[in-house]
């Protein structure tokens, strides 16, 4: 099986440690038009970053005519948690992490200005509820409940397992590539 590989890291940002502005058309380039490999594998070591560019990324991969894996090794936190959510599998290395959280914003303006925020607001919170719906099966108030609370929520790697947000834990010293193979049959 062939595989093109992807590395997130560091703070997904215009200008940050991940610059979306050079890896989206990487990620659209391997995704879009004839694959050159059977599968993209996603190797995601990030705290996240700005909303809006990570639901790019998540878009870019849920559109994807080959599938997509997500290997968490060992930080998915915030827009990179729901960047390996999107993925068709996800695995993550047995000392690895999830965080999610709700994002945060700002108000400024007149109150008209402040309730056209508000709804773009909603529009963003309801996509990271979709996103986390389609990977864990969870209905939209447990996952308030459960994930976006009013914190953050610390997620070891068999907690994120056992919801749902991953389809495998990766012991160390394992092939990746052979455990990439397994899911991917299954």
């Amino acid at each position: 099986m062939k595989f093109e590989q992807l590395f997130i890291s560091g703070s997904i940002e215009l200008s940050g440690d991940f610059n979306i502005a050079a890896h989206i058309s990487d990620v659209a380039g391997i995704i879009s038009g004839v694959p050159r490999a059977d599968a993209l594998i996603i190797n995601i070591n990030s705290n996240g970053g700005d909303l809006i560019y990570g639901l790019e990324v998540c878009n870019a991969i849920r559109s994807s005519p080959i599938p997509v894996v997500a290997i968490i090794s060992p930080a998915a936190e915030s827009a990179a948690a729901l960047i390996a959510a999107s993925c068709d599998k996800s695995l993550i290395i047995e000392n690895g992490w999830i965080m999610i959280h709700s994002f945060s914003s700002s108000l400024e303006g007149t109150y008209y200005d402040q309730k056209a925020i508000q709804k773009h607001n909603n529009i963003l919170h309801q996509a990271m509820i979709n996103i986390l719906k389609d990977r864990t099966g969870l209905k939209p108030t447990e996952i308030e409940a459960q994930l976006l609370n009013n914190t953050d929520t610390w997620l070891s790697a068999q907690e994120a397992y056992e919801i749902g947000l991953v389809d495998g834990v990766i012991q160390l010293g394992t092939d990746i590539r052979e455990v990439v193979c397994h899911v991917l049959k299954e």
